[in-house]
């Protein structure tokens, strides 16, 4: 039902460097062949790669309830079923998943993103958690470059607190302090 699969440059990395890691959901249809249900995007962007195969459930008994497939569909794609990563959460674990070993350029060749987006990344997620404690729902509203200037400040407790101050009274992060 999509007209638009939004297969982002990210999106589609990631299925070429790591292949479809959730199966897609289909069913059998009247013409003998599949109907997908759940992966529409997953399989545009393994066809993308250049992907052979990519992991299925099939469902057969989903085959003879096309206004219950439809219904899936909607199910699984709405706001209320899925909901992304805030930058803060992504930062996290981006900067584990370094910490965890790997590079910069599986980290890149993964996700998508330009060396620069990576090093802002894993610069945000070395945000300590008393800097999170203190932010609170901020953190979750900051974008990846707010909140890898907000860690430089992690040391120095007074200059972060001065930055939290602004952040929540919503002034630019150009007047914040700097640390000496």
């Amino acid at each position: 039902v999509r007209t638009d699969l939004q297969l982002s440059q990210e999106f589609c990395a990631s299925i070429a460097e790591l292949g479809v890691r959730i199966p897609l959901l289909v069913t059998t249809a009247e013409d003998g062949g599949y109907r997908v249900i759940e992966g529409h995007r997953r399989l545009a962007a393994a066809i993308h790669a250049g992907l052979t195969e990519v992991p299925c459930h099939l469902d057969l008994a989903r085959a003879d309830d096309e206004a219950g497939q439809f219904l899936d569909m909607v199910s699984a794609n709405s706001a209320g079923y899925r909901k992304t990563l805030a930058p803060a959460e992504e930062a996290t674990a981006l900067f584990a998943a370094r910490e965890a070993g790997a590079t910069r350029p599986r980290i890149r060749r993964t996700t998508g993103r330009k060396a620069d987006e990576i090093k802002t990344a894993l610069q945000a997620g070395r945000l300590s958690k008393d800097t999170r404690a203190k932010a609170g729902e901020l953190t979750n509203q900051l974008n990846l470059a707010q909140l890898a200037l907000l860690a430089e400040f992690d040391d120095y407790q007074d200059a972060a607190a001065k930055t939290l101050d602004a952040l929540h009274h919503r002034h630019t992060l150009e007047y914040t302090p700097e640390a000496h």
